[in-house]
């Protein structure tokens, strides 16, 4: 853009390292990608991979986190990309007792091949992840 700054003058400006905003593409119908429920709890202090069929577009994830059947007095669920080594130390979805049903909303950054990582906390838990859509 050019814009005046006196008569006769002007200034050139461009915005260097400009993204435009990234289009949400919705998942339809709802993809349920883990489902711990017909199998054992995800344990205390495990990180599990979770593949979420995205396509290589796929920056990030729009995802729903259900945690049901909790155990002891407290625990969380922390949701990271699955190329990360480390668990970032964050927590996405936290419990206070033992059999609670809990759900949240959730974006994450997804790894290039479109995988995140779940880090469960002090307490196991049945985990449930269901994808609503993709930024990419």
């Amino acid at each position: 853009m050019v814009y005046g700054t006196a008569s006769g003058e002007s200034v050139q400006s461009i915005r260097v390292g400009y993204r435009a905003p990234a289009v949400m593409t919705p998942v339809s119908p709802i993809a349920r990608v883990l489902d711990t429920r017909s199998g054992a709890k995800l344990a205390a202090g495990s990180d599990t991979t979770v593949n979420l069929g995205l396509p290589a577009s796929a920056q990030s994830a729009i995802l729903t986190l259900t945690l049901t059947e909790t155990t002891g007095s407290s625990g969380y669920v922390g949701v990271y990309p699955g190329n990360v080594a480390t668990w970032p130390g964050n927590s996405n979805i936290n419990w206070f007792g033992t059999d609670q049903n809990l759900a949240t909303g959730l974006t994450t950054a997804v790894s290039p091949t479109g995988t995140i990582k779940l880090r469960v906390g002090e307490n196991a838990t049945h985990v449930i992840v269901d994808v609503q859509g993709y930024l990419g």
